[in-house]
């Protein structure tokens, strides 16, 4: 609601970008209150129990599994790289009732899985599979995440570990949408309990804005992979790999005319960048009244400390608290910001760049857990100011 009221800040979009930097820009402190801007402005009318919140007996269950289940069977060296390279970015996720898969994407230990995954927990345990071959995992071993997002019509959930081992490295988001029929894949998960086993497959079809009931009930929708691969409980949420080890896919418990799903990793990408739960906001929005849609409330208008912009702060959904300051240099070689506080809490948590002053944004940071670093890049905005492309910023 916030980002599609910030779009009436802007008379047109474009989609071209620049390197954007490192650090998320902060709002200039404000100086003078500006009697008129310096250069024209458009119109802008747990879980209880054993280690990591693990139940005693759930976590006695999965190492009794461990120790007993088969290592996992390969074709060919290819198979035992990918395995070898991958495993230990994919934890098994343990709560009371289910076992799940998870593939680590970031160094601050965010974890991608499977809404159904985490079964509706605050918390979760999380086991990495152990550095030597044929090490039992051990209660000691496991860890809490807590749960940090949750989009339940995608099916994808994110969770967070405290810290991450010093050896696991984030698996890579790749790019679904140049897949084709017949494109190889790989996946590594824990079907029924047999845990961090190898399964090769190759791609079916690639959906779009694809309708489908999992055993949660839910009527899931998101773009996915129909592929031809073995899949069971216990793989949801875990990672499917093209042959460059990029993740392209989540493994969900769907299935249609014998093919396996995989949401696909655009969704990923979107789910990294949202700030809320899409089945929640979709019930708030039933359950609301119907109100009238509001143009930004221009609140304020100052110059910066260092007098070389002006801020010019809105209201943007008509709420009475100011969320967007759009930053305007004097300079016109300096580029042009919109800085949104999202869940008005103080911070900012996007800044939208335009480049050349054209009012045409070019990109978007997001600042995911709001401190100060730029987390996710977003390229190519639409006419909503959503990205069509997400990358994960270099550290």
């Amino acid at each position: 609601m916030r980002l599609v009221c910030a779009v009436a800040l802007v008379a047109s979009l474009g989609v071209a970008y620049a390197e954007p930097p490192a650090t998320m820009p902060s709002v200039p402190q404000s100086g003078r209150d500006a009697v008129a801007p310096a250069s024209p402005l458009p119109d802008l009318s747990g879980m209880g129990g054993g280690p990591g919140g693990v139940s005693p007996e759930r976590l006695e269950q999965v190492l009794r599994r461990a120790a007993t289940g088969a290592p996992p069977v390969f074709r060919g060296p290819a198979e035992q790289t990918m395995f070898s390279r991958y495993a230990r970015s994919v934890p098994l996720i343990v709560t009371k009732t289910t076992l799940g898969s998870g593939a680590v994407v970031h160094p601050d230990g965010t974890i991608l899985t499977s809404a159904r995954a985490v079964a509706g927990a605050k918390s979760v345990g999380v086991i990495f599979k152990p550095l030597r071959p044929g090490v039992v995992p051990r209660e000691s071993d496991a860890v809490r995440a807590v749960v940090v997002r949750i989009d339940a019509i995608a099916d994808l959930a994110l969770i967070r570990v405290a810290k991450l081992p010093g050896d696991i490295r984030p698996l890579a988001i790749g790019d679904a949408a140049g897949l084709r029929a017949g494109t190889p894949l790989h996946a590594i998960g824990h079907p029924f309990g047999e845990i961090w086993s190898y399964a090769k497959g190759v791609v079916r079809d690639v959906r779009r804005n694809f309708a489908w009931v999992a055993g949660d009930g839910i009527a899931h929708r998101a773009d996915v992979l129909q592929m031809q691969m073995p899949a069971s409980t216990g793989d949801a949420g875990g990672p499917v790999l093209n042959d460059a080890g990029a993740l392209v896919g989540v493994a969900t418990s769907g299935r249609i005319a014998e093919a396996s799903l995989a949401v696909a990793s655009s969704e990923a990408r979107r789910v990294l960048a949202m700030t809320a739960d899409r089945a929640a906001l979709r019930a708030q929005a039933a359950e609301a009244p119907r109100v009238r849609s509001c143009a930004p409330v221009r609140t304020a208008a100052k110059r910066t400390r260092q007098d070389d912009a002006t801020m010019v702060i809105f209201d943007g959904d008509c709420n009475g608290r100011p969320d967007t300051t759009l930053v305007v240099p004097d300079n016109r070689g300096q580029a042009t910001l919109m800085m949104v506080d999202r869940n008005e809490n103080g911070r900012t948590d996007a800044v939208y760049v335009d480049q050349n002053n054209d009012m045409r944004f070019d990109y978007v940071l997001y600042d995911t857990n709001e401190d100060g670093r730029t987390d996710l890049i977003g390229y190519d905005l639409d006419d909503t100011l959503e990205p069509a492309r997400i990358v994960i910023a270099r550290a």
